[in-house]
């Protein structure tokens, strides 16, 4: 199914930036110097590619198809999803305060930024297991083939209106540069 395998192919993309994360978390914890421009290319992947593109096709599209099919957004699996969103998102905004001005600055930014950094990448792999695993299974099993048409052409609007047309492959190179570096 085109949809549960787009959702995949961003889950292999985020997981390239998810080392890089880490380490800049460990290199703050140990006083060490963290280049700016570093963090920021992870903020904005974070932002852009995870919430804005990624999360956008599951919230704006997948659930609402979903439950259109008779699969419960107020309880279980897809509450449960939004829910890891909305967390994801509490520690993407902790890592975001006042980093511009703090790195190198003030030691109590860059604490939670390591905090929520590895916060945040904990919570991803898990969320990304559950997503490759059980939401596969609820979305193979309730859409219809006319339904994956659809969503894989939403898909395509979402990638134009919030990364550009081959934006995906523009946040694979930023997630290989940031997680290989």
């Amino acid at each position: 199914m085109e949809a549960t395998a787009s959702l995949a192919e961003d889950h292999r993309i985020i997981e390239l930036m998810l080392p890089g994360l880490e380490r800049m978390a460990g290199q703050f914890e140990a006083g060490e110097f963290v280049r700016g421009y570093d963090v920021g290319r992870v903020l904005e992947f974070v932002r852009e590619f995870i919430d804005g593109y990624h999360h956008g096709k599951e919230e704006r599209v997948l659930f609402p198809a979903l439950a259109a099919r008779g699969v419960p957004q107020d309880s279980g699996l897809l509450m449960e999803l939004v829910r890891e969103h909305g967390e994801a998102r509490r520690c993407v905004a902790i890592m975001t305060a006042g980093m511009s001005e703090a790195i190198g600055e003030d030691p109590g930014a860059e604490a939670d930024f390591a905090e929520y950094g590895r916060e945040y990448v904990a919570l991803l792999r898990r969320h990304i297991e559950k997503e490759d695993r059980e939401l596969r299974q609820v979305a193979e099993a309730a859409l219809t083939e006319e339904d994956d048409a659809r969503l894989a052409q939403s898909y395509a609007e979402i990638e134009r209106e919030m990364i550009g047309e081959g934006g995906r492959e523009k946040f694979r190179e930023v997630a290989e540069g940031v997680g290989g570096s």
